[in-house]
């Protein structure tokens, strides 16, 4: 079919005329810059979503370690259960009955109860309170952990979770859009650096070598012996710490959500020479753990 000059053009028009009319609809109904301003926000969205997906793993992390410590106890308290159940078995009722009134007595004389007169005494007796004091004396130096499993108990701090109060007190421009579910789950994973720094402390060079983990035992105290000199005991993670505990690095979220934290006074900054230390706020007691 052949079309004239004029066909063709008035075709052209119409289409053009059509362009015109969709390029005013798009621009009266949405602006440019609030089409960018909407893509930002999209943007950041993702980001965070991103972040806080970060922050999940190293809390699976955190928990998978954890889950191993309890399968060990579970084996070891299976082991202590099945001893237990054999010595049932097979120990004597004579020393069953024997074992029996000594308890009974440890008890007495820690209620305050007063003891037999010195005339009541049986040489079966005085024996049995000789083994009682040295059983007392043991146990003053012995906790239940470090006679079953040979371990140290650890002393570390343990930061407290944020409170909703505290949390509806923070300034909008610093917490963003940011959740105190996400933000008690931070404080969570340091703990567990401080846990994990402090208890190897603990441990000392001979523990740390058993361990496999000498080298890292003297790095942490060689830090120690120029950061809290002159300021008493200082407990403190670095971002080296927390990547080696996570496997993730402290990002711009999570530097924000430090900066929430000094704001709390749950941690404050320490400008070393090599590196910056979040140290725990002085005025948080410890927590004593007997793990």
């Amino acid at each position: 079919m052949v079309q004239s000059l004029e066909d063709v053009l008035g075709e052209q028009a119409k289409k053009l005329v059509e362009l015109r009319m969709a390029s005013n609809l798009i621009l009266s109904t949405r602006s440019h810059s609030s089409i960018q301003e909407e893509l930002a926000g999209v943007q950041e969205e993702v980001s965070s979503l991103k972040a806080e997906l970060r922050l999940a793993r190293g809390d699976l992390q955190v928990l998978n370690l954890q889950n191993g410590s309890l399968k060990k106890l579970s084996v070891l308290l299976e082991s202590l259960n099945a001893k237990i159940i054999h010595m049932e078995n097979n120990v004597p009722s004579d020393y069953l009955r024997n074992f029996g009134t000594l308890s009974g007595m440890t008890d007495i004389s820690r209620m305050g109860v007063k003891k037999p007169s010195q005339e009541s005494f049986t040489p079966h007796s005085v024996h049995t309170l000789s083994a009682i004091k040295q059983n007392d004396r043991y146990e003053e130096h012995h906790n239940c952990k470090m006679t079953l499993f040979n371990e140290p108990t650890t002393c570390y701090p343990e930061l407290s979770l944020i409170t909703q109060e505290e949390f509806n007190q923070l300034p909008k421009y610093m917490i963003g859009r940011q959740t105190l579910e996400t933000l008690n789950n931070f404080l969570v994973t340091i703990n567990s650096i401080l846990k994990a720094k402090y208890s190897l402390l603990a441990l000392g060079k001979n523990g740390a070598k058993k361990k496999g983990e000498f080298d890292l035992y003297m790095s942490f105290r060689s830090q120690e012996s120029t950061d809290a000199k002159g300021k008493g005991k200082v407990y403190f993670f670095t971002a080296e710490d927390y990547h080696r505990q996570t496997k993730t690095k402290l990002d711009k979220t999570k530097l924000n959500l430090l900066t929430v934290l000094r704001h709390c006074k749950r941690l404050r900054e320490v400008r070393a020479a090599k590196a910056i230390q979040y140290a725990v706020f002085e005025s948080l007691n410890l927590q004593d753990n007997h793990n």
